[in-house]
């Protein structure tokens, strides 16, 4: 509960989805790989190789699995902010996504 505003501050939902992504700095090449590991709405933590610095602006895309028989795999393409780094993962608030079913 929020003190100031006695309201209860939930947190979004997250689900733990593995699956392949591509980052890289907004409009900058090469792409560099990674794996899901978290996503919500507002943020996507997923394990990577390269380091960014905090603050970084990013692109990000990704394919989320087919979870249902017959469904059609969605692509979801972000802009996003880096906001923490760890060894090997790193953790963006997201925005301006799309999703691309097919």
């Amino acid at each position: 509960m929020s003190e100031k505003s006695g309201k209860t501050l939930e947190r979004p939902l997250r689900f733990a989805i593995q699956t392949e992504l591509e980052y890289r700095i907004h409009g900058e090449e090469p792409w560099q790989k990674g794996m899901t590991e978290i996503i919500s709405r507002a943020e996507i933590l997923f394990r990577a190789t390269g380091k960014l610095k905090i603050g970084t602006l990013i692109d990000i895309q990704y394919v989320l699995p087919v979870i249902s028989r017959g469904g059609v795999a969605s692509r979801v393409s972000c802009q996003g902010e880096v906001l923490r780094m760890s060894e090997g993962s790193i953790t963006a608030k997201v925005a301006r996504c799309r999703l691309t079913r097919g």
